[in-house]
């Protein structure tokens, strides 16, 4: 004998289903970004993308770079091009700032927080 579904059992159902998404979105955070790595002559540092923070880098020209409202550029840059301080602003996973004379590069990572999917 075969039960039938009852309008009831398929709200039960549903509402189920989207407790599971919610507690899942709450549980694993996507992020954007939470790291800057700031990379000069091999040496890496390590900065949350939370802080507000100006860094002199210790390189052939010491640029500065400005991490502030979860945004990060090149504020001064002492080298001849000066393509580092065009760039503008990063703020996304993935995104870098690079400044061959300087032998820099800034690059905005993860920091260990995963979507439950990919990184």
């Amino acid at each position: 004998m075969i039960n039938k579904i009852k309008k009831g059992d398929i709200i039960v159902f549903i509402g189920v289903i989207l407790l599971i998404l919610l507690i899942s979105v709450i549980t694993f955070p996507k992020s954007d970004g939470d790291v800057v790595e700031i990379t000069v002559n091999e040496k890496t540092t390590t900065y949350s993308l939370f802080e507000n923070v100006t860094i002199e880098t210790n390189g052939e020209y010491n640029n500065v770079v400005v991490i502030k409202d979860k945004k990060v550029r090149v504020s001064d840059a002492r080298c001849p091009d000066k393509v580092c301080k065009n760039t503008g602003e990063i703020s996304k996973k993935g995104q870098s700032i690079i400044c061959v004379p300087e032998k820099m590069i800034i690059k905005i990572k993860g920091g260990g927080k995963i979507d439950g999917i990919a990184n």
